[in-house]
């Protein structure tokens, strides 16, 4: 595989990783303000109690925090790491 090639790949894995990083601040924040109202419509549409909604959340959260470090960002610092070692860090 060609070096550039290895470059591009990095680079969308970093940029994915900011923008996953900052989706998922986002929801975060928009889950924390919004709770009272989103859990009264989630327990109403979907009959679930308000105890068994906050373990759901906490999964949801966790899984992409699971996927955020493990499948996009090791792989991004993988490849950089590769990229260093082999001597062509710098844009040619």
């Amino acid at each position: 595989m060609k070096m550039e090639n290895l470059r591009i790949a990095r680079d969308l894995l970093f940029r994915t990783a900011i923008i996953s990083g900052i989706f998922s601040i986002l929801m975060g924040v928009s889950t924390m303000a919004f709770w009272d109202t989103w859990s009264a419509w989630t327990c109403q549409w979907y009959h679930v109690s308000p105890d068994a909604l906050g373990p759901v959340i906490l999964n949801f959260f966790a899984a992409i925090k699971f996927f955020f470090v493990f499948v996009i960002l090791v792989p991004a610092l993988a490849l950089h790491w590769t990229i260093k070692a082999a001597g062509q860090g710098s844009v040619s």
